[in-house]
């Protein structure tokens, strides 16, 4: 009968009819009536480091720790995940199944017929009872090879005992250990694995001198792995697991949180860790705490920092790598291990306190437990798995309890005095405990530590405690969010920044034209314009340039009775010079323009005129037609008096006129260029330096 049965709960069908025989490989069913009988077992030890990671799994799901199972469990949870010992220091060999529906441990073992199926021989031997049981004898590795039902990978262990046999009776206790075997048969090499069930195994060729037990072949795990997978646990062990669990943490009646984990597990980092996705968190730690060397250094490696960590992650962190707060403090208590645990492993299970002296008392739930009994400190101190020292705060409540409450560690110092010593025992509290003889509304963990001793020899026996993946890997996905959200503003950033750029760039370029734009004022005050050799004139429309400028030698002011105050006039001498010699050297244009101004006031006689005497403007292709249209009104009334000019607008044109003795009116339609390049253009023409001074001349 397997694990398998059906017909109500399976452990209640094992225990009603399973009888062993050394037939099947269901050995967790074995183990489990071997516990029902009180039979005793030495516990396994494995570290968080040396336990398979699936067997923590497995039992993590029911909130379980390895070393808190009985030792029948233990070795059933062992088998039926698929893994064997290999020799005592924990090394195990992974066991391999053939795909399908029969996957399981309880599936492996070779009958006889399957051997004898083979071509194998078998070698029968007997028992003083009566009891019968057979052994392999002749046996290719090619033949076993086609009945076996595992398969493992290498390992070093090696034998020289038969490689399949069965035995057993109901008080066979067996021992699942895993052996090489490799030989030479007729010049081929041979290497099979087998799973012996009894320690020592009796060599080759020979009976045991007392009982049978089962031997199980298995082929190396090579070639077509596709054939074979993990075994499936099974169902009889998964019942076992949860029944051994009635420690399940409940909400207590003052509603403060339960992390969901066993009462006497110490692995407080994964209790902070379910807290955290859970939604709940607790206060960051002050500032003011002084953090140790190694843990900012690890923190350094994920570009972390202490303060900015989440409440919870923060104690995750200084327990796993053992500190703990000192009640009513702010000062770290540095923790010490036995060598190779974790923090995980420091607690005392309720199965070992009854081994000591200590009185337990119960609380009115299953999941508190707890001991004043200050008479059993030496017995603590012998199973302590934590050592410490240099704490000043005095503990009022329980040396050692259990308990669900969500922690919020600390730790104080017991001292007791008696038979005329004073001895001392340290506890860690996952809370503020203040019960000694009355249950608290909810019961938590109290971890008893011995005193690290001053003694280097004894010191040897303590190391600081191994760290484990949980926290590691909390470490990395805070880490991995950080920069994520650092990326993430980055991202934001860099279009704020560019638009922000772009605007700059827009209102210094709005800027920039509009000062090009705007009209500079520019007083010439004291400006001397000079004739420029060989510099082109650019007009901005085609013009006459006149034959020759009239020399100006001295320009005089206007005296104050005037006309036009303020108005410059050529001297009487240039005037007189300038009329003798209107007829030969004045230039056409000037000199027809200035004839025109003095000629009849009759229409016909300015008709009557040659062409080529009619006035021109110089700086123009003819005159504009408001210029024709006053002269004939001027003809037509019959006038001579001088035309009154407009005001002016123009300060260069209105000197230019002056200078020229031309209309100011005319002129100043006729000049199109700016006022500074109209003067320094006549300077040019007429070759003499003007000297401005008047400060109406402005652009």
């Amino acid at each position: 009968m397997t694990s398998s049965a059906s017909g109500g709960g399976v452990l209640a069908d094992i225990a009603a009819s399973f009888s062993y025989d050394g037939t099947t490989s269901d050995l967790a069913a074995q183990f489990y009536v071997l516990e029902r009988a009180g039979t005793q077992a030495t516990p396994l030890t494995f570290t968080a480091t040396t336990l398979p990671k699936d067997v923590a799994d497995r039992l993590a799901v029911n909130a379980l720790r390895f070393q808190d199972l009985s030792p029948w469990l233990q070795r059933a949870v062992l088998w039926d995940s698929g893994y064997v010992l290999v020799n005592d220091q924990g090394e195990v060999a992974t066991i391999y199944t053939p795909c399908g529906s029969k996957s399981g441990m309880a599936n492996v073992a070779v009958s006889v017929a399957d051997y004898k199926s083979a071509g194998c021989t078998t070698q029968t031997c007997k028992l003083a009872t009566g009891a019968a049981f057979a052994r392999s004898k002749f046996c290719t590795g090619t033949q076993m090879g086609t009945v076996a039902r595992c398969a493992s990978s290498d390992f070093s262990a090696k034998t020289n005992s038969s490689m399949w046999a069965t035995g057993g009776s109901k008080a066979t206790v067996p021992e699942p250990n895993m052996k090489h075997h490799e030989w030479t048969d007729d010049g081929h090499d041979y290497l099979m694995y087998a799973i012996h069930t009894a320690t020592p195994e009796t060599d080759y060729g020979l009976c045991p001198d007392t009982t049978g037990s089962l031997i199980i072949p298995c082929v190396p795990l090579k070639g077509d792995k596709r054939k074979w997978c993990r075994p499936s646990p099974g169902r009889l062990v998964d019942e076992w697991l949860q029944s051994s669990n009635n420690l399940t943490a409940k909400t207590n009646t003052t509603g403060r949180a339960t992390a969901s984990v066993p009462a006497a597990l110490s692995d407080m980092t994964k209790q902070f860790e379910r807290l955290h996705k859970a939604g709940q968190e607790m206060p960051r730690l002050s500032t003011s705490l002084q953090i140790p060397a190694d843990v900012t250094a690890r923190l350094a490696k994920h570009s972390l920092s202490f303060i900015t960590l989440p409440g919870l992650l923060q104690r995750a962190l200084l327990w796993e790598m053992g500190y703990v707060l000192q009640q009513g403090t702010m000062a770290l208590s540095t923790i010490y291990t036995r060598c190779n645990q974790t923090m995980a492993d420091i607690s005392l299970s309720e199965s070992m306190m009854k081994q000591t002296t200590c009185r337990i008392s119960s609380c009115n739930t299953s999941t508190t437990r707890f001991t004043d009994d200050k008479t059993c400190v030496a017995d603590v101190t012998k199973i302590a798995s934590c050592a410490t020292g240099g704490v000043p705060s005095a503990g009022t409540g329980a040396l050692w309890a259990s308990g669900s409450a969500a922690p919020d560690i600390t730790i104080v110092a017991y001292t007791f005095a008696g038979g005329g010593k004073t001895q001392q025992l340290m506890s860690i509290h996952a809370t503020p405990q203040s019960f000694s003889t009355l249950c608290p509304a909810s019961g938590s963990i109290a971890i008893p530590c011995a005193v690290y001793p001053a003694s280097p020899s004894a010191q040897q026996n303590w190391c600081r405690p191994a760290l484990g993946n949980n926290v590691e890997a909390w470490l990395k996905t805070t880490a991995a969010a950080s920069n994520s959200s650092s990326s993430f503003n980055l991202l934001y950033l860099i279009p704020i920044v560019g638009s922000t750029l772009v605007l700059v760039a827009i209102v210094f370029w709005c800027y920039c034209c509009r000062e090009r734009r705007k009209p500079k004022p520019t007083e010439l005050d004291d400006v001397v314009l000079s004739p420029l050799a060989n510099e082109p004139v650019r007009p901005t429309r085609p013009v006459r340039r006149p034959a020759e400028v009239p020399r100006i030698t001295q320009l005089r002011r206007q005296s104050s009775n005037a006309t036009s105050p303020g108005r410059f006039r050529p001297s009487s001498t240039d005037d007189e010079r300038a009329r003798r010699s209107s007829n030969n050297e004045r230039a056409p244009g000037l000199a027809d323009n200035d004839g025109a101004r003095r000629s009849s006031n009759t229409k016909a006689a300015r008709r009557s005129r040659p062409s080529e005497d009619r006035p021109r403007v110089p700086v123009g292709a003819g005159h504009d037609r408001d210029h024709r249209s006053a002269e004939r009104q001027r003809a037509v009334r019959g006038t001579s008096e001088p035309r009154s000019s407009p005001p002016m607008k123009n300060s260069a044109a209105s000197i230019a006129a002056n200078i020229l003795d031309f209309e100011p009116e005319l002129v100043s339609r006729r000049i199109k260029l700016s006022s500074i390049e109209f003067l320094t253009r006549l300077a040019r023409g007429s070759r003499v330096a003007v000297r401005v001074r008047d400060k109406e001349c402005r652009r």
